[in-house]
């Protein structure tokens, strides 16, 4: 494989912390060539997923547009692009404070905050932004279904049912959205839910 960058966006790459065996790797991934297995390509296959790179065995948002400054003749910066503070608000939001809460009338008592390590969560989201997989509504639209769901129960069985409900951080780690992404689409209510004090 050939790989020709000007010199020009190699000084770009390195100030960035990108060398030409990521850039090996990324080209590789996306054009389905055999990867050898060794322990050097495992190392960039590491750097890649920590640089948000890579997810799984597919190029995320950033990997392509990391190609695609590359493959443009005239020189320009490869900006990394940082999550817009508004869309990690408008999930941050969502995401109930605590597992108390009442509804219709009934007030259920919990133990602990859900909402921990904002800055962990905000890297977290955008990794999973970048993925390109889901998009920020995607991901509030399940987690407001989740969360509804626990809440009905929670008053039909007369326990709280939101206690079981991971905290953030976790939540994003262990991809639990994934769970409700399809099925809030299907399912996703037009009635509010008034009266939810979390």
């Amino acid at each position: 494989m050939k790989i020709d960058i000007p010199t020009s966006k190699q000084g770009e790459l390195y100030q960035k912390g990108y060398d030409l065996g990521i850039v090996a790797f990324l080209e590789a991934l996306k054009y389905s060539k055999d990867i050898p297995d060794q322990a050097n390509f495992s190392k960039i296959e590491a750097k890649c997923v920590r640089k948000g790179l890579i997810s799984g065995n597919k190029l995320t948002k950033v990997g392509l547009e990391l190609l695609e400054f590359l493959d443009k003749p005239e020189i320009e910066k490869f900006e990394k692009k940082k999550l817009n503070e508004d869309v990690f608000t408008i999930w941050w939001e969502a995401y109930p404070k605590l597992d108390s809460f009442t509804y219709r009338g009934r007030s259920f008592k919990g133990s602990r905050a859900l909402r921990l390590k904002k800055e962990d969560c905000k890297i977290k989201l955008k990794a999973i932004l970048d993925e390109g997989e889901y998009s920020i509504e995607d991901l509030v639209r399940a987690l407001n279904y989740e969360v509804t769901q626990k809440i009905e129960k929670s008053y039909k069985e007369g326990k709280n049912i939101l206690s079981f409900m991971q905290n953030s951080l976790t939540y994003l780690t262990q991809r639990t959205y994934e769970n409700f992404i399809e099925i809030s689409k299907i399912q996703e209510k037009n009635e509010s839910y008034e009266g939810i004090n979390i």
